[in-house]
């Protein structure tokens, strides 16, 4: 998995964090093996890091974490939704509603798309 938009980040978070897999010790990378949403409410004491990912978040002012995996309705696998935060503690109730309608439009739109295309050939 790459990155393919974000806002805010410095070039060390964006290098790290440029390809993940699920062998990876952060939240993408459980979230997609597990495929379901991980929430990390505080990055200096979750044991799901290792160091040197705590130290590259906490270094970018990264306090806790969400990413909601984008699973298809086949079940396929196809992108990740996360949002970091500068406190402990984790997203506002209200964020999830965002959050989940963002992961709906995002799917929806790969759906369309892929019905275009499939229409096409």
């Amino acid at each position: 998995m790459r990155i393919a938009a974000q806002s805010g980040f410095e070039s060390e978070f964006l290098s790290y964090f440029d390809t993940v897999s699920v062998k990876e010790r952060c939240v993408c990378g459980k979230a997609m093996s597990g495929r379901s949403r991980i929430v990390v409410t505080d990055v200096a004491i979750d044991p799901i890091f290792s160091s040197d990912v705590r130290g590259v978040l906490l270094r970018a002012n990264v306090r806790s974490v969400q990413s909601t995996p984008l699973i298809d309705s086949s079940g396929n696998f196809i992108g990740m939704v996360s949002t970091h935060y500068g406190r402990s503690g984790g997203p506002s109730p209200d964020v999830w509603i965002r959050v989940d309608e963002l992961a709906a439009g995002f799917l929806a739109k790969i759906k369309d798309v892929r019905e275009a295309t499939s229409e096409n050939q």
